[in-house]
């Protein structure tokens, strides 16, 4: 099957750069967006942090190919699945 790739990765084999990391999204807040958003990703019970922390679970996951739940199981399925469908596509 096919690998997964980071950003950096992606960059070296393709002309990506075009979407950037998240790193360089929130550094171009200014001191009280930036205090918001620190606050916001240590809060345990806000959105935000919820969302930033399963997002990084998920790229564990797919970074290292393997799962220890469920949860991490179905991250793989969908997307083993969804390149099935995109490599079917090009086809």
């Amino acid at each position: 099957m096919y690998d997964y790739l980071t950003l950096p990765k992606l960059s070296k084999m393709f002309n990506c750069m075009e979407y950037p990391s998240p790193s360089k999204v929130w550094r171009t807040l200014n001191a009280k967006e930036n205090e918001i958003m620190q606050r916001m990703m240590k809060d345990k019970n806000s959105v935000l942090g919820k969302a930033v922390r399963e997002g990084r679970k998920a790229h564990k996951t797919l970074e290292d190919n393997s799962a220890k739940d469920e949860y991490q199981q179905a991250i793989l399925d969908v997307f083993n699945l969804s390149l099935i469908h995109i490599c079917a596509a090009d086809e």
